[in-house]
């Protein structure tokens, strides 16, 4: 006799393949995370790649907690002239770029420098009108300008970032809400983005399709410091469902532009690429010299993880600061300055 149609083999195979695909499509929670799981599997069978595993292209500069510990240098957030003067020590040792990867997209707040600034506007009036006699070997006006220079953190900084002429900034971009059909014009793009800007999109006839991530808003260092930058990247990233980072974001779209990640943006400088020459082709690739970086459905890149320690080499702020790394390790490399501590960054696979 024969089965009855409804109940075939064939046809409950079919229902039930329906059913899985159906389920990974709409993600649903259970099958999100077999996924996740699946994926960290294959991830730490996967033989090692060759990229990662050399890593001495690559230098970490960590604030780590021993440097946060340092009375030396002071508390998070640490003062922009200690920034500085990290920036001094890396570019002795001739690196080819200097990725910060802290947004400075405020000007510092120093109430010693508001003060000495308020004491100058009370006290040179005074002078000037007589009011005051300053001694002839000595002028209290002349203490204060030059005290004024030293509590100056950002004038501290741009000087370094100027002196260097290896470092690339940060930014930020925010995703969500609804993206606006509004274009930046040329005579208002900030340096950042000007510095930075990749043009060459090879299918942007074809964004309905692939759709590139696209940013709602942004946050920008400050004119001041990119001006004097290699360019700025993206320090943004989104997380799995389960809160740990697989995959970043290599190109985002922000009012009809285009700009690259952090870490893009650190090879693009590394390798002395101009960023219109960096080759995107949504769905596909991102193309850069010989080099193709494959990109997910969703224009992402996975992350290949090794285990800590077996790739690029870390380097503490405190130790550096003390002159106990020699500058000369950093010569023609990438050097990343950015968190290892406790409570900063995001969790990875």
């Amino acid at each position: 006799m024969k089965k009855n149609i409804l109940f075939s083999d064939y046809t409950i195979g079919t229902l039930l393949t329906l059913l899985v695909v159906g389920c990974f499509y709409m993600k649903v929670p259970f099958f999100e995370r077999m996924e996740l799981m699946f994926y960290d599997g294959r991830a730490k069978l996967r033989k090692e790649p060759i990229a990662a595993r050399k890593g001495d292209e690559v230098s970490i500069v960590a604030i780590d907690e021993k440097s946060l510990a340092d009375s030396d240098l002071g508390k998070w957030p640490l003062p922009r002239a200690h920034i500085a003067a990290l920036i001094d020590k890396i570019s002795e040792g001739q690196p080819k770029v200097i990725a910060l990867s802290i947004l400075f997209s405020e000007p510092d707040e120093n109430q010693g420098l508001k003060e000495i600034i308020n004491l100058q506007s009370i006290y040179a009036p005074l002078v000037l009108q007589k009011k005051i006699k300053e001694p002839k070997d000595y002028t209290f006006l002349a203490e204060l300008s030059s005290a004024e220079v030293r509590l100056d953190n950002d004038a501290r900084l741009r000087q370094s970032l100027e002196t260097s002429g290896k470092v690339m900034m940060a930014l930020s971009f925010d995703y969500s809400g609804t993206p606006t059909e509004e274009t930046i014009p040329d005579d208002q793009m900030p340096a950042a983005f000007t510095l930075s800007e990749l043009k060459s999109i090879e299918n942007k006839n074809e964004e309905n399709i692939f759709f590139p991530p696209e940013a709602t808003g942004a946050g920008l260092p400050l004119e001041d410091f990119a001006s004097l930058s290699k360019g700025a990247g993206n320090v943004s990233v989104e997380p799995d469902s389960d809160g740990i980072l697989r995959r970043e974001i290599p190109v985002t779209k922000f009012m009809g532009r285009y700009f690259p990640s952090f870490s893009l943006q650190a090879v693009r400088a590394y390798l002395g690429v101009e960023p219109a020459d960096v080759k995107v082709r949504w769905g596909s690739s991102i193309q850069i010299c010989k080099t193709f970086i494959p990109l997910d459905d969703k224009n992402r890149m996975a992350i290949s993880y090794l285990e800590p320690g077996t790739s690029f080499k870390y380097y503490s702020v405190s130790y550096i600061m003390k002159g106990k790394d020699n500058p000369e390790v950093f010569k023609d490399k990438i050097v990343l300055i950015g968190f290892t501590a406790s409570g900063f960054g995001n969790p990875f696979s």
